[in-house]
């Protein structure tokens, strides 16, 4: 079995370096590091470093200054799906301690209309994987043309004809 490798992302703000401190920090530690200036190099970097990842080998994303970065969840879930391990710290400049874990946020779930709550408004149902809209005065469950399919009434003939 080989030994766990770490490999390191800092994702720093558009126009920003890695902090001195910082980099001595991961330098005792042996860890080397690239700097990322985007969601998409963030991404990018974690892509092409998973051809070197074996089954215990660790992506470390640390937020440089995470209060000025874009939100970061989607990029964590983006390199959560390449990658067994992730593991998301925070830098903070003049915070004790500097570096911590990076909480990650529930996704809120999608709100839903105020219509749809009050039982007002169209009527959605599942067709053929596709969604078909009912009038919102609709009684019934089926339309007349439904339900004169599921009863068999013949082409051609007339409601009130027997």
């Amino acid at each position: 079995m080989g030994q766990t490798q770490a490999w390191c992302i800092a994702w720093v703000t558009k126009g920003g370096s890695l902090p001195g401190e910082l980099s001595d920090a991961l330098a005792r530690r042996g860890i080397q590091c690239v700097v990322a200036r985007s969601d998409y190099e963030v991404v990018a970097q974690a892509a092409r470093r998973k051809g070197c990842a074996s089954g215990g080998d660790v992506l470390i994303v640390i937020l440089v200054e995470p209060g000025a970065l874009p939100p970061s969840e989607t990029v964590l879930d983006a390199c959560e799906r390449r990658w067994r391990r992730v593991a998301a710290w925070e830098y903070v400049s003049g915070a004790n301690p500097p570096l911590r874990s990076h909480v990650r946020k529930e996704s809120a779930p999608e709100p839903v209309p105020a219509a749809a709550r009050n039982g007002k408004g169209p009527r959605l149902r599942l067709v053929d994987g596709g969604v078909e809209r009912r009038s919102e005065n609709a009684d019934g469950l089926l339309t007349r043309e439904e339900l004169k399919m599921l009863l068999g009434d013949e082409p051609g003939r007339r409601e009130g004809e027997t």
